[in-house]
Order: structure tokens, then sequence, then C-alpha cells
């Protein structure tokens, strides 16, 4: 038979069916604080007493008896069972073996997938240190990047890859003609890419006259090496040669920049 049942730990009563009571010896979980309890030990069964079902008072029967106020007060009959919490949330009783589906669980879940999707989009974004600082992640981002249609490249950091020393040399035999001379030092403990020179000329009151910014390709002498970057903890020695054109210039400005940062 159907009737309801109160659950202990928070008192809340529900709507229980007699094919629940039957399965799992009576073990339920509670829709409201999710713990289980025995359904058998507080159900009421929804069938009415039969002296309710009477329509008529039988002749000279006594008066009904009235409880005292104090008894009538500490029993609170007024209060109908619920059965529906915020809306459409229903409470109802489950099988204690069961795992109850919450709005909880699918915020929970709705959460990780975010954060799963933000380190994906990280992992692209910086897939070039990840690879220099986990070479053993590197074959796995090529793959995905063949998908995306992306490389993997060296890592570029301004931080970590310095001027040791630059100067400006004239040729002896032209007066036109002044060499570059650029000593880079790579302090990372993995090769870094290339960066871009960018040479300022200035006039004495230190005004820019001409500026002029070097790929890798234009400064190197072997072209190949650019993709190679600077290994680990080492230098490089690079000259690029200019002609003045008619400028006297009397001192220069040298910054490494990397076009993507």
């Amino acid at each position: 038979m159907d009737g309801t049942t109160r659950c202990p730990h928070c008192d809340t009563r529900f709507k229980i069916a007699a094919a629940q009571l039957q399965a799992h010896q009576g073990q339920v979980r509670c829709g409201q604080c999710l713990q289980a309890f025995d359904a058998r030990l507080e159900f009421i069964s929804d069938e009415p007493h039969p002296q309710l079902e009477l329509h008529e008072l039988v002749a000279n029967a006594p008066a009904p008896v009235t409880a005292p106020p104090s008894l009538a007060s500490s029993l609170d009959f007024s209060q109908p069972v619920p059965t529906e919490l915020h809306g459409e949330e229903r409470v109802v009783a489950m099988p204690a073996d069961a795992a109850p589906v919450t709005k909880r669980g699918r915020a929970g879940l709705l959460i990780a997938l975010l954060v799963l999707g933000l380190l994906l989009q990280l992992a692209y974004v910086w897939r070039a240190d990840l690879a220099a600082r986990l070479p053993a992640s590197k074959p796995l981002l090529q793959t995905v990047c063949t998908w995306l249609s992306c490389t993997v490249g060296l890592p570029q950091s301004s931080e970590l890859i310095s001027i040791e020393s630059s100067n400006l040399e004239a040729d002896p035999n032209n007066s036109q003609l002044i060499s570059l001379n650029v000593l880079l030092r790579n302090r990372a403990n993995y090769a870094l890419a290339l960066p871009q020179l960018e040479l300022t000329l200035n006039d004495s009151q230190e005004r820019p006259m001409a500026r002029r910014i070097f790929k890798p390709t234009e400064y190197l002498s072997v072209p190949q090496t650019a993709d190679a970057g600077v290994a680990a903890n080492q230098e490089i020695n690079i000259k690029v040669w200019l002609e003045l054109r008619g400028l006297n210039p009397s001192g220069y400005r040298l910054v490494l920049i990397y076009p993507n940062s």
C-alpha cells in the first residue's frame, strides 16, 4: 500500500510507494538530505481508517471528547506533506544504493568541463613553452597541431635572451659602410627562438635619423640556423653591414623584439 514516511535525519515527509518499501528491505535515500534510512519505521498508510468513512453520526452516540489545550497544541497536523521543493525540484524516495543526480552534481560537471576547456586553451597558447619545458609532451602537441593547422615552434622570451655586447664599427676603406656587431646570450635551460633586431641611428641630439628591423634570416650567416634558435645557455655572434648613404650618426639604439609577443 502507498503512504508517507519521514526522514529521521532532516524530518522531511514525502510520498512513498509500496514497491519502494518491498525493495532493498525498505532502505531508501532521502531526496532532501540524501541520507539513507529504513522507510518502514515511519511509514503511514494512505488507506483511511474505517471510522472516517461513516457519513452520519450514530444515534445517541456520546459527544466527542475534546483534548485539553495543552495536548492539542503539541500536535500539528495542519502542515501538508511536502511533495515539491523549489518549483520543479521534487522530493522523492530513492533506493539506498542509487546515486542521485542533483543540481549540485550537474553544476560540478559543468565547472569541470569549463576548467578542462581553459587548460586546453592555455596549452594551445603556451604550446611552445610547454614543449620546451616538458619535451615529452612535444609529440602530442605536434599531433594536435596537425589537426588545428598550427606549429610547435621555439619559445620566445625577451627576459631570458639578452644583448651581452654591441657596437658600430666603421669600414676603414669605405666611409659609407659600418658594421653592427652583436653578441646575444640565451640564459634559459632550453633553446629559444631568435629575436628581431631593431636598430635606430641617432644624431648628436639623440634624435632618430634612421631605423631598421633585421629578421633572423637577415642577420645570420647561415639562414638554416634561424629555425634552430639559440641553444640553451649559449651565445651567438652577429655581424651586419650597413650603408649610411650620406647619414652621419652620432649614436645608436639596439632593441630585441619578438613580433608575436
